[in-house]
């Protein structure tokens, strides 16, 4: 319910609701002073009327710049709460990994391959190269060919 009002509320200028408080505050205001200083003394006070008005016009506003305040607040929660939400897709923490293979044991007990954690508890997208000491290792009759030719297109 409360979601429901503050949806509807959120579209409003948080000024309007100042002036609506004070037109509001100030009608209300007039009438029930001019009810009870019929009904007290028999007129109607200007005095009465003036202090009323004034009182009323102070309450409107300390009432409208908490409502405004508040509304503020729950929109800056909103926007903290979107931004843990985007965190959580984060890796963090201490992630057991094998020495020998590299798997990763994830939350369930189960090994999977770095690749596939990371896929499937992260927002990043993997790209496979190979390093140059791999490219050494697995290629080594192409690879400082391969190296002079990345360092010259990265130059």
């Amino acid at each position: 319910m409360i979601k429901k009002i503050l949806l509807k509320i959120e579209g409003i200028n948080p000024w309007h609701f100042l002036w609506i408080g004070v037109i509001f505050s100030e009608v209300f205001t007039f009438i029930m002073t001019t009810i009870l200083s019929r009904l007290w003394w028999g007129y109607i006070s200007i005095d009465l009327l003036l202090i009323g008005a004034i009182d009323a016009f102070i309450v409107a506003l300390i009432v409208i710049i908490i409502v405004i305040y508040f509304v503020n607040r729950i929109k800056e929660a909103e926007i903290v709460n979107i931004q843990l939400n985007q965190e959580i897709k984060s890796l963090r923490g201490m992630l057991p990994i094998c020495p020998h293979c590299k798997n990763i044991k994830n939350e369930e007990g189960l090994w999977n391959r770095v690749e596939e954690y990371i896929k499937h508890n992260s927002d990043a997208e993997l790209t496979h190269c190979l390093c140059p000491d791999c490219l050494r290792k697995l290629y080594p009759d192409i690879a400082e060919q391969v190296l002079a030719n990345l360092k010259s297109t990265t130059s």
